[in-house]
């Protein structure tokens, strides 16, 4: 416990100094001349101690893993109230163990620190360092791009999404920090049940990105109802409740990311329902940023043109593809890998000033 004191917090003038980010007030006196650096740990609040480790690039190598182990699970550990209040900055659930329990949580500290180590590097550089992103429909498509992208840039990512199978498979591709819910997002139970999990691990919202959505082809004159409803019960009302009921948790200067489509503006034969979902999507931000005036939340509309996703190719089949490029500008689809980024752009500080738009990310298709 006190080796961890003095390797990661160093000399006692480190903490007590504003500039470095870490505690919440100057300290002077008694408070910064302790006996021991034990009793630096007793003066230390939760934030100040949160504050620090998480400027700190505690998992960029297998020893500070280890180390940062033994302080939780060694005698007269840091205790379960402050590895929870930890729990947002690392990339591994933090609880108190003890004796054999700690064997095999170390050895998933360590292996986490080495992946960390070969893929991401330190935080520090990271766009999205210590932010929480709730990712709706992120097991697929742009939805994975995505949570990816955000991943990289250092954020903590919860994704959602109906297949178990396909979550699974998502979290092990984004690594990370990331969480997964089984939600049908269409469902308002499911969407309760997915900011309970948020609010119980994270506690907040800084990125939400509502990607969850729904395609079919319907020929005008032949629309069925089913076909309707569920098409504006995923596209526009769980989209619509998505949003509100995770107002409670958005923090100021959080970023709301609408996945819309080119089809708000354009219209596609026997797509009228699908583009009329598109078009009220694009409507929500608009009427969204002035409902939240002052409250210093960002919405913005990411509208992708033909984006290479395995729900084009149930559209679509390869020769189709082919000719869609023709009227692509840039002469390509688009990938999830491109969407991500221009989703890191809107949930970063980098778009600090953007709020109300619909961001064309089309190739420029549906721009001339």
């Amino acid at each position: 416990m006190l080796d961890f004191v003095r390797s990661e917090l160093g000399l006692v003038q480190d903490v007590c100094t504003p500039t470095d980010g870490a505690v919440d007030r100057p300290r002077t006196g008694s408070e910064c001349s302790p006996p021991s650096p034990g009793r630096l740990l007793v003066k230390m609040t939760t934030h100040d101690v949160t504050g620090y480790l998480r400027r700190r690039q505690l998992f960029v190598n297998e020893s500070r893993a280890a180390v940062f182990c033994n302080v939780f699970c060694g005698e007269g550990g840091l205790g379960s109230h402050l590895a929870k209040q930890m729990q947002r900055y690392l990339p591994c659930a933090i609880t108190k163990r003890h004796g054999r329990q700690c064997e095999p949580f170390a050895a998933g500290l360590q292996a986490n620190a080495g992946n960390r180590e070969q893929s991401t590097g330190g935080l520090m550089d990271k766009k999205l360092k210590n932010k929480v992103a709730v990712v709706t429909g992120g097991s697929a498509g742009i939805g994975l791009g995505a949570a990816k992208r955000f991943a990289a840039e250092g954020a903590q990512v919860f994704i959602t999404g109906r297949r178990q199978s396909e979550l699974d498979k998502a979290a092990a591709v984004i690594g990370g920090d990331t969480h997964i819910v089984r939600a049908d997002s269409s469902k308002l139970a499911d969407i309760d049940r997915i900011y309970e999990v948020v609010k119980a691990k994270a506690g907040r919202i800084d990125i939400l990105f509502v990607n969850a959505g729904f395609y079919e082809l319907g020929r005008f004159g032949e629309i069925t109802e089913e076909h309707f409803d569920k098409t504006f019960n995923t596209n526009v009302r769980g989209l619509f409740f998505a949003v509100q009921k995770a107002l409670p948790l958005l923090s100021k200067g959080s970023s709301v990311i609408l996945v819309g489509s080119i089809a708000s503006i354009k219209g596609f034969e026997a797509f009228s329902i699908y583009d009329a979902t598109k078009a009220a999507v694009r409507s929500f931000a608009r009427s969204w940023i002035v409902d939240l005036r002052g409250r210093g939340v960002r919405v913005n509309v990411l509208s992708p043109g033909h984006i290479d996703t395995p729900g084009l190719s149930v559209l679509m089949t390869d020769e189709q593809k082919a000719s869609v490029l023709a009227n692509v500008p840039l002469g390509r689809l688009g990938t999830p890998d491109d969407m991500g980024g221009v989703a890191a752009f809107l949930a970063s500080d980098d778009s600090a000033y953007v709020n109300g738009v619909e961001l064309f990310a089309d190739g420029g298709v549906a721009q001339y």
